[in-house]
């Protein structure tokens, strides 16, 4: 039995193994550094999406927030001034609610932009305009005020002179938001 094992062709075989062991650790080395590259390349790609919501999506809701805030303070202007012109108690109290619902739905306008501006640019821009929203609120604040407590002489006065000039201010930079796609890029 052991001459059957180790007889003439199986000593051939086992010198020809002996000569393809280095080609077995190579190739045993390129397939390691082949599944390391593909397990490089997979965590790349699920890094790449990580991040559920596309840029162009989130410069869409932006630039829609941007719209929002822009058209929602004009109506609030507007409201003011139908309640100047308001005299029932009652139209009164409903135009003063208009303008407070109004005035929530900004805020959570200003909550999605600055959730999701990034760029430095469209910082500084964001800080203007909140700045500008701050002056013209608290003028339009004053003239509901003034309505309210029956002071409408006062409160034409602080329209004119405060709160429609607060809102020019206000339209400057928040149309600029209206571009931000095409300038304040998110990373």
């Amino acid at each position: 039995m052991y001459q059957k094992i180790f007889n003439r062709e199986s000593i051939e075989v086992m010198h020809g193994l002996k000569a393809s062991i280095p080609l077995v650790i190579q190739f045993g080395v390129a397939s390691v550094m082949l599944g390391s590259i593909a397990l490089i390349a997979l965590v790349l790609f699920l890094n790449i999406n990580a991040d559920p919501e596309p840029l162009p999506e989130k410069d869409w809701v932006k630039e829609n927030a941007a719209t929002n805030i822009d058209s929602l303070t004009r109506a609030n202007a507007r409201n003011v001034q139908a309640l100047l012109i308001a005299n029932d108690k009652a139209e009164q109290e409903n135009i003063t609610n208009r303008i407070d619902r109004i005035k929530l739905v900004v805020i959570h306008e200003f909550e999605i932009l600055n959730r999701l501006e990034y760029s430095t640019e469209g910082r500084l821009l964001l800080g203007n305009v909140v700045r500008a929203r701050g002056n013209y609120l608290n003028s339009l604040t004053k003239s509901v005020e003034l309505v309210n407590s029956g002071q409408r002489a006062q409160a034409m006065v602080i329209m004119n002179t405060e709160t429609l000039p607060a809102l020019h201010v206000l339209q400057e930079p928040i149309s600029k938001f209206g571009q931000a796609g095409t300038i304040f890029l998110s990373p």
